[in-house]
Formats: C-alpha cells, structure tokens, sequence
C-alpha cells in the first residue's frame, strides 16, 4: 500500500540542526531512525505529518563510548554494535550475554 498523503523529507547533518527543525515543527513532525514502524503508520495512514525528519546520518547520534565509569549509547546505535563492542564485553558481560538470549527468543518465535 502506497504511502497516501504528502510530506515535506528533511535529512539534517548535525544534531543542533535537527534539534532546530524539531523545535520549528513541533508535533507536525516525525523522526524517521530506523523506519519500520514509522512507514508502516505511514502507509496504514495512522499517522501524517508535514514534515519527516530523517536522522539515519547523523553520526553524533551514533556514538558508544565508555568515559567516567559510564556508558553512553546514541540513539542510532543498533544493537548488533552494542553486542559486537569490546568495551561492552569487558565492561557489561551480562549485556553483552543477552545476545544468547535474543537468539533464544528469535528460535522460540520461528519454532511456534
């Protein structure tokens, strides 16, 4: 199903622009990051926005880094970069043990 009603694609380059486009909008606008749920709601029209902001490139929002005995996650941060870390091997051994777990679910979701 097509998506049915138009809408203004921004793709910013920095977080202050996109924080800046955010702030202009308001609640006339969507965040697209990873995109599945959104272009679903899109499609279904559950969900129409003027503008769509794509944030998929900003790479502030990309970041893992471990600094003062703290984590800091980006947003855009999958976790397959999160498990595949080193520093979160060494540091956070149950996150980084919970890939088994996911893999457990994904088995008992395919087996059902």
């Amino acid at each position: 199903m097509p998506i049915a009603h138009e809408f203004a694609y921004v793709k910013p380059r920095t977080l202050a622009e996109t924080v800046a486009l955010l702030a202009q909008h308001g609640t006339a606008a969507r965040v697209l990051s990873g995109g599945t749920d959104l272009v679903g709601w899109l499609r279904d029209d559950l969900v129409q926005p003027e503008v769509l902001v794509d944030i998929k490139g900003i790479a502030e929002l990309r970041q893992l880094e471990f600094a003062d005995d703290t984590l800091q996650v980006g947003a855009l941060t999958s976790f397959s970069e999160l498990l595949a870390s080193q520093v979160v091997h060494q540091k956070f051994p149950l996150l980084w043990e919970m890939e088994s777990l996911t893999w457990l679910a994904r088995y008992w979701k395919a087996s059902a």
